[in-house]
């Protein structure tokens, strides 16, 4: 159930059509599970668990520059959006008239994705940076995160100083 519930909703194909294609799930479970085993603490632990064992491997080890060093670097991409959301908004900019969202992650040397928000297309990036450095799951290493001029602030700057992390504009991983 727990797969299922991963595919279904990973895979953006629903609960009811996976329950409806397949054999020996009913979708009254699927979304008992689902909503029993799928909450935001769950989601997070179980994503700091993979990160771990991402960074005990030999191969994604052999990626790191330093290893007293971790860098990392964050990105949004923008989303549209087909349905009612509550963090779509209209940006002609981006989407004409339809609304969208901004999907903002971070990914470290390593290539785990350790850190991921979804937030309105309309808001500043930058302020997320600091939410994604605190999500890190490497806090003793010394950190260098990297991003783009969007995510650029003084408080940013400031911010992640006081985190333990160096801040770098412009460049990326």
């Amino acid at each position: 159930m727990l797969m299922a519930g991963l595919i279904g909703k990973g895979c953006n194909i629903g609960l009811g059509k996976l329950a409806s294609i397949s054999e020996g799930i009913s979708e009254h479970r699927l979304h008992n599970t689902v909503n029993w085993f799928f909450s935001i603490d769950n989601i997070r632990s179980t994503n700091h668990k993979i990160v771990d064992a991402i960074h005990q491997l030999a191969l994604a080890n052999n990626y790191l520059h330093d290893a007293d060093v971790i860098h990392s670097s964050s990105d949004g991409r923008k989303v549209n959006v087909a349905v009612d959301c509550l963090h779509a908004n209209r940006s002609f900019k981006y989407f004409g008239n339809d609304k969208g969202v901004t999907i903002y992650t971070f990914i470290d040397e390593t290539q785990s994705l350790f850190h991921s928000s979804v937030f309105s297309s309309s808001d500043r990036e930058a302020p997320y940076v600091i939410d994604g450095l605190m999500e890190n799951p490497v806090p003793e290493q010394k950190r260098i995160h990297s991003t783009d001029t969007h995510r650029y602030t003084e408080q940013i700057f400031a911010a992640s100083h006081f985190l333990g992390s160096l801040l770098r504009q412009g460049s990326r991983i």
